[in-house]
C-alpha cells in the first residue's frame, strides 16, 4: 500500500472501534457493484478520485489516533435538491485494524499517502475484540 492515495477522516463521538463497527451495523448498508457496502457522505468529492480508488482505504482516526481502515470500493455525487449536494462513499464493511498511530482529529477529510499508513494488524472481530485500554497497555509492554 506504499503507493496508494487514501483518505484520513476523523469518526466523530465515536470512542474506539467497537462503536464505530455498532454504528455502522445500524447504518443503511448499500450495495456498490453488486457487493455489500457501508456508505458515508461528505461535501466534497475527492480531486483525484482516481488515485483513491486505486485501491485505496479511509483510515478512521478516533480519539486523535488512527485506529483502523476500510476499502474505498467506489464514490459518486449525489444531488438531491438545487441545494443539497454531497459525495457518497461505498466502504468494504469489513473494518481492519491498524497499528494505532497518532493523529490530531482533521475536519472533514485529507489524503494520506501509502507510505504513511500505520501497518495493519488484521480484520476486525466484535466477539473477540480486547479493550481498546487493555490493548493499548499490552502493547506498551510488549506483549502485542
Amino acid at each position: 500500500m506504499e503507493g496508494t492515495l487514501n483518505i484520513l477522516r476523523t469518526a466523530y463521538q465515536i470512542p474506539d472501534i467497537a462503536e464505530l463497527s455498532e454504528v455502522q451495523r445500524h447504518m443503511r448498508l448499500g450495495e456498490y457493484k453488486g457487493q455489500p457496502a457501508v456508505v458515508t457522505t461528505t461535501r466534497r468529492m475527492p480531486t483525484r478520485r482516481g488515485e483513491v480508488l486505486d485501491g485505496g482505504s479511509i483510515y478512521w482516526i478516533i480519539k486523535n489516533s488512527i485506529q483502523c481502515r476500510q476499502k474505498i470500493l467506489g464514490m459518486e455525487m449525489v444531488e438531491e435538491d438545487a441545494d443539497s449536494k454531497y459525495c457518497r462513499f461505498y466502504l468494504d464493511p469489513q473494518i481492519v485494524r491498524v497499528v494505532p498511530k497518532r493523529k490530531r482529529a482533521v475536519q472533514g477529510w485529507r489524503y494520506l499517502q501509502g507510505w504513511d499508513c500505520p501497518q495493519d494488524l488484521g480484520p476486525y472481530d466484535p466477539d473477540n475484540a480486547l479493550p481498546d485500554h487493555i490493548e493499548k497497555e499490552l502493547r506498551d509492554i510488549g506483549v502485542l
